[in-house]
């Protein structure tokens, strides 16, 4: 979308919570505005953007109103697939989430709470992992969800429920006879997987446009909208059990 408006685009990666790299572009003059993928509780980042009045582009949810955001309701379509999946007859999940340090893995993990409380299920029935960033701990995680009878695991991300449903099939698991899975957020892993793997999915080359084309109005003058919700679909495919023959 940028280049198609013969606007330039600089690509730059950094640790959260470092800044220094983008308050130099931004210092030096460097760049027009700045779209950023994710953000993290009390980002540093968009507080100083937000305070310079620089002009900026989210692909996710903030507090600020000055910052273009382009998201979808990840808690409402969280509490969505897992409300579904009650529907079809489970009880008894495993919600395994990245760093709670990002707005969207908090987002998702709620989703997932407020359909266990719709529908009656008790949260001590259920396991969680959050912050779930090393990637060791997978054998003696499935182990005990195993040990704990979960029927279903909701993987916060897709590198998450790559990352499982790979250890699973190496391990001889089979899915969805022995455990079913789920992701709250799809990629193309996921379709190349057998089975592919029951997911929401939400078109990134459909946010970055939008968030691409919001930033270039607002940086043209031009009339934007502040706040945009993409829309999402749940993907039901073969690894649920309880939905399918096997």
């Amino acid at each position: 979308m940028a280049s198609m408006l013969k606007y330039s685009v600089l690509i730059t990666i950094g640790a959260p919570g470092d800044i220094s790299g983008i308050q130099a572009l931004v210092e030096k003059n460097e760049v027009d505005g700045l779209i950023l993928l994710r953000n993290i509780e009390d980002d540093k980042l968009l507080k100083y953007l937000v305070e310079n009045h620089f002009p900026t582009g989210l692909a996710g949810t903030c507090n600020y109103e000055e910052v273009i955001q382009v998201d979808i309701d990840n808690r409402a379509a969280s509490e969505s697939l897992v409300s579904l999946l009650i529907g079809q007859g489970y009880r008894r999940f495993a919600t395994v989430v990245g760093d709670s340090a990002y707005h969207v893995n908090r987002c998702r993990c709620q989703g997932c709470y407020d359909a266990f409380d719709k529908h009656g299920l008790p949260r001590e029935q259920q396991m969680f992992y959050p912050n779930f960033v090393n990637m060791e701990l997978i054998d003696s995680i499935i182990s005990d969800m195993f040990a704990r009878k979960i029927e279903c695991i909701m993987c916060g991300d897709d590198v998450i429920c790559t990352r499982i449903m790979s250890r699973l099939q190496a391990e001889g698991y089979r899915i969805p006879r022995d455990i079913s899975i789920a992701s709250l957020h799809n990629s193309t892993n996921l379709d190349c997987f057998s089975p592919a793997v029951t997911s929401i999915n939400v078109s990134g080359r459909q946010v970055g446009n939008m968030v691409s084309k919001q930033l270039i109005n607002r940086l043209k003058g031009e009339a934007y909208n502040a706040k945009t919700n993409p829309g999402y679909e749940i993907l039901l495919r073969k690894s649920i059990g309880k939905m399918y023959s096997v």
